[in-house]
């Protein structure tokens, strides 16, 4: 097949088109990482909006959605609203300390677009007549969510298909081609809808978009396998199925890390391959994902990122807690090592955090032992549990010193993974102080709760 697309190689100059055969593994690559970067990430750049509506399809009308969700982690229920504030949300957003869409953003659509490839082979190896337009599954699962407006209940994805359509036009793709696809996206869950799927890339598209949901299950044992198209296919040898269903899971788990997903929406000039690098690495290394690496070996052996350095594990600038104030240098200490040590094997090091409030949270002596819970969500929203009889503890004045990050290592033992540490002493780059530990906690977008014993 060859697509006619805008030339992605000169990002401001459309008027440029060029034509490559998709049946070129580097040429394939190439052009879904170009098209991902210039017309898939930056609408997933774009924060939710504080009243979203959505096409209702029974009317053709506008409705508004009921109970906004822009926190991945909050409602279940109907009765339930939204825990975050909407302006914190964007301050937060504006500050580069979470991602526009924590739950289906650029991370979620790269893993999901990855998966699209494998997919696309192991339907061929369950006897599928094979599809041929990688190009365009690709595109459809990148766009899958793209018009989504809050966290909650999917209700775009038929708004979500004709952006998709609309941008395969402007690569000139072939209108039936681009029909296929629309539909692939506008009914990925037909099921819902008691209909029936029509074409291997509607299979593929939601097979993917399942793969990827363990990121938000809190028990990951509760995922549905057989809601898998692909589960079902008697060509498909069971251990096969199994062990793809577990590999990618795993994929979810090594990468569903905060700072992966900030790196790859706010920072990386190629998102989709920067991602393929971050596995090519792990699995280089750790060999965790045999059949995903034999199923998509014709995509990580073609790429135009530089070799992974793991930049985007290592943030620019850290936060440390501190109740004492007017400090130039932070200076290695011995104090609690997180993960567990005898007292006198403790070393001097200065712990620091990505997270404001994370840092602020550990201004003070506490431990778990005296009831006292330290959480992060999967969209970095941090939450102290403090009991009761602590709550003076809190009101105490604290300092939250920046300072680069360039020394520290990530702290491997400690299970949130946003703790860093150093043992080299580091200038600070500001300070700002806060009257409380509860001030500074909720200031940058946390919350302190207060439970009785």
């Amino acid at each position: 097949m060859e697509v006619h697309v805008r030339d992605l190689e000169s990002l401001n100059d459309d008027s440029v088109r060029w034509t490559e055969p998709m049946d070129d593994p580097a040429a394939l690559r190439r052009a879904i990482g170009r098209a991902f970067q210039s017309e898939v990430v930056p609408r997933y750049r774009m924060p939710y909006p504080a009243d979203p509506t959505y096409l209702d399809a029974a009317s053709g009308e506008r409705r508004s959605v009921p109970r906004p969700v822009i926190d991945p982690e909050g409602p279940e229920g109907p009765e339930r609203p939204a825990r975050l504030d909407h302006e914190v949300y964007l301050k937060l957003v504006g500050a580069g300390q979470r991602p526009a869409r924590a739950a289906h953003g650029v991370l979620h659509a790269a893993r999901v677009t990855l998966f699209a490839q494998a997919l696309i082979r192991l339907y061929v190896m369950a006897g599928r007549t094979p599809v041929r337009d990688a190009f365009g599954v690709a595109m459809a699962a990148a766009f899958h969510d793209v018009a989504r407006q809050d966290e909650g209940e999917d209700r775009w994805d038929r708004e979500s298909a004709e952006q998709l359509a609309a941008c395969m036009r402007s690569l000139g793709a072939a209108p039936s081609r681009i029909e296929v696809l629309r539909h692939a996206v506008a009914h990925k869950d037909p099921a819902i809808f008691g209909a029936e799927f029509s074409s291997d890339e509607q299979r593929i598209v939601h097979d993917a978009d399942c793969l990827d949901v363990v990121r938000v299950l809190r028990n990951p044992g509760d995922f549905r396998r057989d809601e898998l198209v692909f589960y079902h296919f008697e060509g498909l040898d069971a251990g096969v199925r199994d062990r793809f269903v577990d590999e990618a899971t795993d994929v979810v788990f090594a990468t569903e890390h905060l700072a992966l997903g900030l790196y790859l929406e706010q920072r990386s000039p190629h998102a989709y391959e920067d991602f393929i690098e971050v596995l090519v690495d792990v699995e280089s290394r750790q060999r965790r994902w045999p059949l995903l690496a034999e199923l998509l070996d014709h995509v990580v052996t073609h790429t135009e990122s530089a070799a992974p350095d793991r930049a985007w594990a290592r943030p620019g600038v850290l936060y440390h807690g501190s109740s004492t104030p007017r400090l130039a240098m932070l200076e290695p200490r011995k104090r609690f090592v997180p993960g567990g040590m005898e007292d006198s094997r403790w070393p001097a090091l200065i712990y620091a955090s990505e997270l404001p409030a994370f840092a602020a949270a550990h201004a003070f002596p506490w431990s778990s032992t005296e009831g006292f819970r330290l959480t992060v969500s999967v969209d970095a929203r941090v939450v102290l549990s403090v009991p009761e009889l602590h709550r003076d503890r809190l009101q105490q004045p604290i300092y939250l010193y920046q300072v680069p990050a360039g020394s520290f290592a990530l702290t491997a033992a400690e299970h949130t993974g946003h703790t860093y540490h150093s043992d080299l002493s580091v200038p600070v780059l500001s300070c700002a102080h806060f009257p409380t530990v509860e001030d500074a906690i909720e200031h940058h977008g946390g919350t302190v709760q207060y439970v009785r014993a």
